[in-house]
């Protein structure tokens, strides 16, 4: 951009990028940098920095997104990061990453079948009347309720509830927490896997 308005410099395929955050550094006297990469198909790799880390975030989400749908390869993890804050553009992504990313030993509804995720969030889980809790991923979807688990080498399916075949209740002291129960046909998880069939509560 100058002063004659903006000019053409380049043209990059996103299937072909690969893009890194890079690590933040601070110089005496200087603000903090946000900063990624972008290498591919360059003589040199590109360093981009940002105003902002919000606005570091929503570019590598945005970027990652794209070159995956145009076929490229992922070089961010999109899930396990252990300061993963959950913002209006981490849920956003997480909810991305649940829709479009592998989830082993899948044994539902087809995936293609269950819509569009409605709604995703990491959460506690326990069975009742076990006390023992496990992290997992609840995923809303339009009819279905799915189970993930969030594992180092990535997604595994836990089970799945049918909507038509549960209530949820809600404790009044209770603000952070739910009841879900019914009897299911479908997988049921539980303490130590899944059940069949029968009344399996579940505390979220």
């Amino acid at each position: 951009m100058g002063s004659n308005g903006l000019t053409y410099q380049g043209l990059l395929p996103l299937k072909e990028l690969n893009v890194c955050e890079m690590e933040s550094r601070r110089s005496a006297g200087q603000e903090e940098q946000h900063a990624f990469r972008i290498t591919g198909p360059l003589l040199n790799p590109l360093i981009v920095f940002c105003p902002t880390e919000t606005e570091l975030k929503q570019w590598l989400y945005h970027l990652e997104k794209q070159i995956h749908l145009n076929g490229g390869s992922l070089g961010l993890p999109f899930i396990a990061q252990d300061d993963w804050k959950q913002s209006s553009v981490g849920k956003e992504e997480l909810r991305w990453s649940v829709q479009n990313m592998p989830v082993q030993e899948w044994r539902g509804t087809q995936r293609e079948s269950l819509g569009d995720v409605l709604c995703v969030s990491k959460v506690k889980l326990q069975h009742l009347p076990f006390q023992e809790q496990h992290e997992r991923l609840l995923v809303l979807y339009p009819s279905t309720l799915v189970i993930v688990s969030e594992e180092h080498n990535g997604l595994y399916f836990k089970g799945e509830l049918p909507l038509n075949a549960i209530q949820v209740l809600f404790e009044e002291n209770e603000k952070t927490s739910f009841l879900i129960e019914g009897a299911y046909s479908g997988l049921c998880w539980m303490q130590s896997g899944f059940g069949l069939g029968s009344s399996c509560p579940m505390v979220v």
